[in-house]
């Protein structure tokens, strides 16, 4: 196990501290972000009535919030993740999941075994194991099978370099590497088949960090109507991801198909 990985389970076994310093998105209104989700989100619960439900699914980085998702998809559900933590969670809410530990990188995964894999902001912990990665994904999935890859970050957001270099958490941990896209394609393209992609926040992040500024200073008016505006950030958003522009949003997520 690569040395990173071993410092990343050290850090997954700890439980959280709350307080303490600043943390990764302190700059940024938490309550207007979830709001903003949720209308990304409706895309990739349509994605989810496709292609995760009824299926069986294997959830790397198998964190309990993954399992919220899946299960109300599905019940055939298998979970890896590095941490015991972790796994002592999922079994302590779904006793039916079946929950190990272990590396996905060199796990002995079965052969044609699942419908599909779901993956949410764990792949950019493995970059320099990720061709491998999706060889043994490619070699667990049946025929046509699909994997549902709910977020992953992208390294030109500004925000999110700015607060990776001057907010950093627990979350962030050091074998971790944000994607450009054109390198994320390279990993994936041989095996597999782009059959869906959405990118998330750029223009509505900015608003986050404006709506915290309001805040912070106690602008209410100001406040209330950035708060009453973001469905129209969130439309020029969706405009702008069909553009060159879509390389500095913050996330994206995908659906790719076994060749």
């Amino acid at each position: 196990m690569r040395k990173e990985y071993l410092i990343e389970k050290e850090i997954y076994n700890k439980e959280k501290v709350k307080g303490g310093t600043k943390k990764w998105g302190f700059f940024w209104d938490s309550n207007l972000l979830n709001k903003i989700s949720e209308q990304y989100n409706k895309k990739r619960d349509e994605w989810a009535n496709i292609y995760l439900k009824d299926k069986k699914i294997l959830i790397l980085g198998a964190a309990r919030n993954n399992i919220d998702f899946c299960i109300k998809y599905t019940n055939d559900i298998t979970a890896i993740d590095i941490s015991e933590r972790q796994i002592e969670n999922i079994k302590a809410k779904y006793s039916h999941v079946q929950a190990m530990i272990g590396d996905i990188t060199t796990y002995n995964y079965p052969e044609g075994y699942y419908d599909a894999v779901f993956c949410s902001a764990i792949l950019h912990h493995v970059p320099k194991d990720l061709d491998e990665l999706f060889d043994h994904l490619h070699y667990t999935l049946k025929d046509e099978g699909n994997i549902f890859v709910y977020c992953e970050p992208l390294r030109l957001n500004p925000l999110l370099v700015l607060g990776r270099r001057f907010f950093p958490s627990q979350n962030h941990t050091p074998g971790e590497q944000p994607f450009l896209m054109r390198d994320f394609k390279k990993h994936y393209q041989k095996k597999y088949e782009l059959i869906a992609l959405q990118y998330c926040f750029f223009l509505t992040l900015f608003l986050g960090v404006f709506v915290k500024v309001t805040k912070i200073n106690r602008i209410k008016f100001l406040t209330n109507t950035l708060y009453k505006i973001n469905s129209f950030f969130y439309k020029i958003d969706c405009l702008l991801a069909k553009t060159p522009v879509n390389n500095f949003f913050w996330l994206f997520a995908m659906v790719l198909k076994k060749k």
